[in-house]
C-alpha cells in the first residue's frame, strides 16, 4: 500500500490546512456560543413556563373570587329586600312606638317628682320637729 490518494485542490497539498483549522476553530468556538445561548433560553422559556402556570392558577382563583363576589352580591341584595320588608313594617307601627316612648318617660319623670316631693317633704317634716 501506498501513500492515500490526496486530491491536487486538497488543502493539505496547498498548504492552507492551517487557515481550515482555524476556521474549524471558529466554527466550534461559535457551536459553544451558542450552545451556552440555548442554554440560557431554555432557562427562560422554564421561567416563562411556570410564571404562565402561576397565571393560570391565579386566573382561575381571580374567577372563583368573582363568582363568590356575585354570589355576596345576590345575598346581599335579598337580605337588603328583606330589611326592607321589616322596616316598612316597623315605619307602620312607629306611631305606637312614639306614643308608648312617650308615656314611658313621662311616667319616669313623674315617679322621679314624687320622690323628690317625698325627699322634700320629709326634710321639712324633720327640720320642724328637730
Amino acid at each position: 500500500m501506498g501513500e492515500p490518494h490526496i486530491p491536487p485542490d486538497c488543502p493539505v497539498r496547498s498548504g492552507e490546512i492551517a487557515e481550515l483549522r482555524q476556521h474549524v476553530r471558529g466554527v466550534v468556538e461559535r457551536v459553544d456560543e451558542l450552545r451556552a445561548q440555548i442554554g440560557n433560553l431554555v432557562h427562560e422559556l422554564q421561567k416563562l413556563t411556570r410564571l404562565e402556570i402561576d397565571h393560570s392558577y391565579t386566573r382561575a382563583e381571580v374567577t372563583q373570587l368573582t363568582a363568590a363576589i356575585d354570589g355576596l352580591r345576590v345575598d346581599i341584595k335579598g337580605l337588603d329586600a328583606r330589611l326592607e320588608t321589616r322596616l316598612a313594617a316597623i315605619e307602620r307601627e312607629m306611631p305606637g312606638l312614639v306614643d308608648l316612648r312617650r308615656r314611658v318617660v313621662g311616667g319616669i319623670w313623674s315617679l322621679a317628682g314624687v320622690i323628690v316631693v317625698a325627699v322634700l317633704s320629709y326634710t321639712l317634716l324633720r327640720g320642724r320637729v328637730g
